[in-house]
């Protein structure tokens, strides 16, 4: 079964009631039978922060919490943000930092993901006067070179045989017009002579174990992370009214 992510808010100061509310709200509005993609398919939920926010700080907050590791599994709890009234005035302040590979070898999405969890993470100080809300990464952008790499010695000239459904290098035009023919009738003898689509044949010129005589590396040197710190107006009083529930449910 598949996933996708849900968000809804249910009015009421008490976390427990909001969510068995949210959750009636959801399987009337989708069914009972399950498999619905949204809260009905929760049993349990977990508290972001204490201080209610208000609703367009608590989705933004929400869309970014989206990959966060408690969040992201299909049968693991929601999330629950509280949620105040939208009456106080609120602050961005944009930090930038840049963060390195911790180690080589990484994936590029295994560097974004530690990328923007540093940025998460990131230490900020709050503006007198203001409290802190939320902090979103906003942007992730690589910083490198490519790296060109000659890959052995020596140079042959092979037929590739190429197409939809196929790529590969032969030593004469003539084992590349045998193997293709080969395969088409394959095809045809199955009902399916237009699998392939169209197939050509080219001459390609290679190091003598078929590699490319050079290929351009990506080389990540390290990503500037943009990271908007949300900070508020402190309030005497900060009352929750309400609650936002969100994160990934069984489709």
């Amino acid at each position: 079964m598949g996933s996708t992510i849900f968000i809804q808010y249910e009015p009421g100061s008490e976390a427990s009631q909001a969510f068995t509310g949210a959750k009636d709200d959801a399987r009337h509005a989708n069914g009972g039978g399950g498999y619905t993609g949204t809260l009905a398919e929760k049993t349990d939920f977990e508290v972001v922060g204490m201080e209610p926010v208000t609703l367009p700080q608590a989705s933004a907050l929400a869309e970014d919490l989206f990959d966060d590791k408690r969040f992201i599994d299909k049968r693991g709890p929601a999330g629950a943000i509280p949620v105040c009234s939208d009456d106080h005035e609120t602050a961005t302040e944009t930090v930038t930092i840049i963060v390195k590979p911790p180690r080589p070898g990484m994936t590029l999405a295994e560097f974004e993901s530690y990328g923007r969890e540093q940025g998460r993470q990131v230490s900020v100080a709050v503006p007198a006067g203001q409290v802190f809300v939320s902090q979103r990464v906003r942007s992730f952008a690589l910083n490198g070179n490519t790296k060109v790499l000659t890959n052995g010695t020596g140079r042959v000239t092979k037929y590739r045989v190429h197409g939809l459904l196929c790529d590969e290098l032969f030593n004469t035009q003539a084992q590349a017009r045998e193997w293709a023919a080969a395969k088409l009738a394959e095809m045809a003898g199955q009902g399916r002579p237009l699998m392939w689509g169209a197939v050509t044949i080219d001459a390609v010129v290679v190091r003598p174990d078929g590699s490319p005589l050079v290929s351009f590396v990506p080389v990540v040197k390290s990503a500037t992370v943009t990271v908007d710190v949300v900070t508020t107006e402190a309030p005497k009083t900060r009352e929750c009214i309400g609650w936002l529930f969100f994160g990934w449910a069984s489709t």
